[in-house]
């Protein structure tokens, strides 16, 4: 019978063990000092200035200043890691004149901030103030503008009626530019009131089929009657006519 040697395999066996352990552990220490330089390269940048925003490139206002909007942001002296970018365009939206806004990162320590604006359409007054009303019928604050706001005036409008016909003033500014361009207020009583040019033409208009009627005011705004003075009305209400009226005075 031949004997097993038992002793030579145990030597092995702790052999093996010890540099598996050996093994294990400089594999600990490898990842324990991978993390440890992450976590000081991470402090580090966190508290870089290399790292802090020098500048801010606004597009897509046409309205409000650049300059005017960056300073509700507060983001000068702040981290690029620190910024929390969401909660930047959460606070920008606040603004009635700001409907969408978002903020990207830039090369060299910049933010590029797209902002959509709120859509001016008109005047109103309400009792000793005026508000610039918004295509929605919501009223927005006076603020520095880029350029003058050349708006008409609402004049006879019920409160009821304030959404309606700031929807209306926002569909002649969009599909009719040239009317919009000359248009100085906007009444509405038994029929909508446009009043066109410096004379001061009141055109007369049917809500129902408005767009057959813009389309016939706008084409006679090219005529030598609207310039020269000497129309007071037109009236846009009948099918397949217009009716302009001549001053009296004329």
């Amino acid at each position: 019978m031949t004997r097993m040697a038992s002793r030579p395999r145990r030597r092995h066996s702790f052999a093996s063990l010890f540099r598996a352990v050996l093994r294990d552990t400089f594999s600990l220490g490898i990842q324990l000092v991978v993390l440890l330089s992450s976590a000081m390269l991470l402090f580090a940048a966190a508290t870089s200035p290399w790292m802090t925003i020098t500048a801010v490139e606004v597009s897509g206002n046409s309205y409000l200043i650049g300059d005017d909007i960056v300073s509700q942001m507060d983001y000068q002296g702040q981290n690029l890691l620190r910024l929390d970018l969401a909660e930047m365009e959460r606070r920008l939206c606040a603004s009635p004149w700001i409907v969408d806004a978002h903020l990207n990162y830039r090369p060299l320590h910049r933010l590029q901030l797209e902002v959509t604006e709120a859509e001016p359409v008109a005047l109103h007054r309400r009792e000793t103030n005026w508000y610039i009303c918004s295509a929605t019928g919501e009223q927005l604050p006076w603020e520095s503008f880029a350029r003058p706001l050349l708006l008409p005036v609402l004049r006879e409008v019920a409160a009821d009626e304030l959404v309606s016909v700031c929807r209306i003033a926002s569909h002649v500014k969009n599909c009719y530019p040239a009317l919009y361009a000359e248009l100085q207020s906007i009444a509405l009583g038994e029929c909508l009131v446009l009043t066109i040019g410096a004379p001061g033409v009141a055109a007369w208009l049917e809500r129902e089929r408005l767009d057959h009627q813009l389309t016939k005011l706008e084409l006679f705004l090219a005529r030598p009657e609207m310039h020269n003075g000497n129309v007071s009305h037109i009236d846009l209400r009948f099918d397949n006519k217009l009716i302009a009226r001549r001053r009296q005075d004329a």
